[in-house]
């Protein structure tokens, strides 16, 4: 992202993206994968139980933050697609999402 390398995981039980000058954490998560997007980033995740995908800008400020399922997680894996695994009714299922 603007020629940055952008880190994200776990920092202790929180999801946790860094881009050298600025930091986002939020309790109880993990980032699964990161995809720059011409106006930002692209991140999935886990957040409290559930299945997120959230758009930060250049700066880190979080743009916008969708919930999708709980029980589960995501990948970003296209600038409109996000692929994941859920529990459903006792199964795991695979799930595609716009996003």
């Amino acid at each position: 992202m603007d020629g940055k390398i952008i880190l994200g995981g776990y920092k202790g039980s929180a999801l946790w993206v860094w881009g050298g000058d600025w930091e986002v954490t939020l309790p109880n998560g993990a980032v699964t994968s990161l995809l720059p997007a011409e106006d930002g980033l692209l991140i999935s995740g886990e957040v409290e139980g559930k299945a997120v995908v959230i758009k930060l800008d250049p700066k880190g400020e979080i743009l916008w933050k969708r919930e999708l399922w709980e029980r589960g997680w995501v990948e970003v894996s296209g600038r409109d697609v996000a692929l994941g695994v859920k529990e459903e009714e006792g199964k795991m299922v695979m799930v595609v999402e716009k996003v």
